[in-house]
C-alpha cells in the first residue's frame, strides 16, 4: 500500500557513538528520540538488519489506545482502577504525536480519530454495555451507540451496538515508522539500514 523507499543507507564504515540502538521498531525509534531530547548533541546510531518498517512493528496494522481494551476479559476493560495504565498509554500517545508533528509525518499514518468497538451478537453487546459502565465509572469519555447509530456510522445493519472512545489513534504502522526514522535521520541520528549486528566485542577503552 505504500510507495517504494529510497535506496537503503547502510553503515558506511566504523563509527564512534555514545549510544547504539539495535532495531527499528517503535521502542527503538522512541529511545533514539528520547536520548536526543535529553542531549541534542549526543551521537546516536540506530542499526536495522533490513529496511525501516520491514520488521514486526512495520507489519502491525494497528492503533494506539489509551483506555483498557482486553478482549479476553468479561467486560473488554479488564479489572481494577486502570488509571495508572491509562496515564502511561496517554503519555506514549503524546510522545508519538509530538514526533509526528516535529517530523512532518503523513497525517494519514497517525490519525487521532478514536475507535468504535462493534458488537454483532447479544454477548458482545452485553460486553460493550459493561465496558461503557466501567469507563463511565472511571470518569472516562465514551459513547454507547445503539443499532441505528451503528448503521448510520458504518452503513451496515450487522451491528447491535458499538462503543466509541475518542482517545485511540489509528496507525498505518509502516508509514509511521518510515516517517519517524527519516525524521530522526534529518535531526542527526545515524539511521543505518541493512546493517545487522552479528557480534559483540568487549573493549577496555572508553
Amino acid at each position: 500500500m505504500l510507495p517504494g523507499q529510497p535506496e537503503p543507507v547502510p553503515l558506511p564504515g566504523n563509527a564512534a557513538v555514545d549510544a547504539a540502538i539495535i532495531g527499528e521498531g517503535f521502542a527503538d525509534l522512541a529511545a533514539a528520540r528520547r536520548l536526543r531530547q535529553i542531549d541534542p548533541a549526543l551521537p546516536v546510531a540506530e542499526l536495522a538488519a533490513s529496511r525501516l518498517a520491514e520488521g514486526a512493528s512495520g507489519r502491525n496494522s494497528g492503533f494506539m489506545t489509551d483506555l483498557p481494551h482486553e478482549l479476553t476479559s468479561d467486560d473488554y476493560s479488564g479489572h481494577g482502577d486502570d488509571r495508572a495504565m491509562i496515564a502511561l498509554n496517554r503519555h506514549a500517545i503524546a510522545f508519538a504525536q509530538a514526533a509526528d508533528d516535529d517530523y512532518g509525518i503523513n497525517r494519514n499514518f497517525f490519525d487521532p480519530v478514536g475507535k468504535i468497538n462493534g458488537a454483532a451478537s447479544p454477548t458482545a453487546d452485553a460486553l460493550n454495555r459493561s465496558c461503557a459502565q466501567h469507563l463511565s465509572g472511571l470518569g472516562e469519555a465514551n459513547e454507547f451507540l445503539d443499532a441505528q447509530a451503528m448503521t448510520t456510522a458504518t452503513g451496515s445493519r450487522h451491528y447491535l451496538s458499538g462503543g466509541y472512545t475518542p482517545g485511540t489513534v489509528m496507525l498505518q504502522a509502516a508509514g509511521f515508522i518510515r516517517g519517524f526514522g527519516e525524521g530522526l535521520r534529518a535531526s542527526g541520528v545515524g539511521i543505518w539500514e541493512n546493517t545487522p549486528v552479528i557480534a559483540f566485542a568487549r573493549s577496555s577503552t572508553g
